[in-house]
């Protein structure tokens, strides 16, 4: 039983909340005050896990050392160094942000088993410059909106190259997000809001940071907060997660995080010795099936001839899921364009989805 102390003065808001409590979340015990003294004077006698209290009361020091303290918050509150949550948003979504900000607290994710996102997260992923991922991700997130279900696109390259069908001058996203993360907030999932923007064709994106040397000062351990995080803020149905080309501990332990992976292959010599010489990874690594059960295999930029046997050949038990032509996209500069190029060569994979 999780015990849930309330401190606001709103009652409107109080009757709401604890409704919504008694309603459908039996392992939650609620208590609630609209007076901050009279909390602050009860709180040697009485016991709790969490403490919300809203950002109208004063926040003095007696406040600030509890550990699991939480400020309901709009965007008005100041105070770093207190943690927030957006009070002004569906109860489900407050209350899942709650849950959350108490599980990282007791460093336990099991705990919000019950709250459990039904976000699908898919990489985009491939070890080989220049393979189009990048053109294939943006295609993806495109052909998605189309079907009118909800699709944020993240760039994790150093250097983002979505300038051309996103515009330039883009303000930089990720800073803010990456200085959260790095200062241990329990949640960020409010800043994560305030950063989507959202494209013409209807696909959501978060920015890049302002200099490509942040990617470097995030942890592993950060790097799947973040996906996590972004995946338990509801903004979107689907995640399309375009990754850089390094193959590293960190790049495999965030791609382990997620549920699909669209692995992209060119068919040029070059190109196939890098797909050989990742498939033998698979061997080598055992740690790596897991993994290898997410992949699906696109070949990309064919030129007549199909790679699809020697694909199939390196990856046993893996069909492909799309072989995609070289085709001249210069004149095409806006996702709603370019999905529509790429909607029929993305049939399977949408429809597995």
């Amino acid at each position: 039983m999780v015990k849930l102390v309330l401190v606001d003065n709103d009652e409107y808001f109080i009757k709401g909340f604890s409704r919504y409590i008694l309603e459908y979340q039996s392992n939650i015990e609620i208590i609630t005050y609209t007076d901050i003294e009279v909390f602050k004077a009860s709180l040697a006698s009485i016991a709790f896990d969490l403490v919300l209290i809203s950002e109208i009361f004063p926040i003095d020091d007696s406040l600030k050392n509890l550990k699991n303290l939480f400020i309901l918050s709009d965007e008005t509150f100041e105070d770093d160094t207190c943690k927030k949550i957006n009070k002004y948003q569906k109860t489900e979504t407050l209350l899942k942000e709650i849950m959350l900000g108490y599980a990282e607290l007791k460093g336990d994710r099991r705990l919000i088993t019950n709250n459990e996102t039904t976000v699908k997260l898919i990489g985009v992923y491939s070890p080989i410059g220049g393979s189009g991922k990048t053109t294939f991700s943006l295609a993806l997130a495109g052909c998605l909106a189309k079907r009118n279900v909800g699709v944020l696109y993240l760039s994790l390259e150093k250097f983002f190259s979505a300038e051309r069908y996103l515009g330039e001058n883009l303000n930089p996203g990720l800073s803010e997000l990456f200085l959260k993360l790095k200062n241990k907030s329990v949640s960020i999932s409010f800043d994560i809001n305030k950063k989507v923007q959202t494209d013409s064709s209807g696909v959501k994106y978060i920015t890049p940071p302002e200099s490509a040397m942040e990617y470097g000062e995030m942890t592993d351990e950060e790097m799947v907060k973040l996906i996590n995080e972004i995946s338990y803020s509801n903004v979107a149905d689907y995640v399309i997660i375009d990754f850089p080309t390094e193959y590293n501990e960190g790049v495999i332990n965030t791609l382990s995080s997620l549920d699909t992976i669209a692995f992209i292959v060119n068919e040029d010599s070059a190109s196939m010795l890098k797909a050989t010489k990742f498939a033998k990874e698979f061997d080598l690594i055992p740690s790596l099936n897991s993994l290898y059960d997410k992949v699906y295999l696109f070949a990309n930029k064919t030129q007549g001839k199909s790679p699809t046997q020697v694909l199939q050949n390196l990856y046993k038990n893996k069909s492909i899921l799309g072989c995609i032509p070289n085709m001249n996209l210069e004149g095409i500069t806006d996702i709603n364009s370019l999905s529509s190029v790429m909607d029929g060569y993305m049939a399977g994979f949408l429809q597995m989805l």
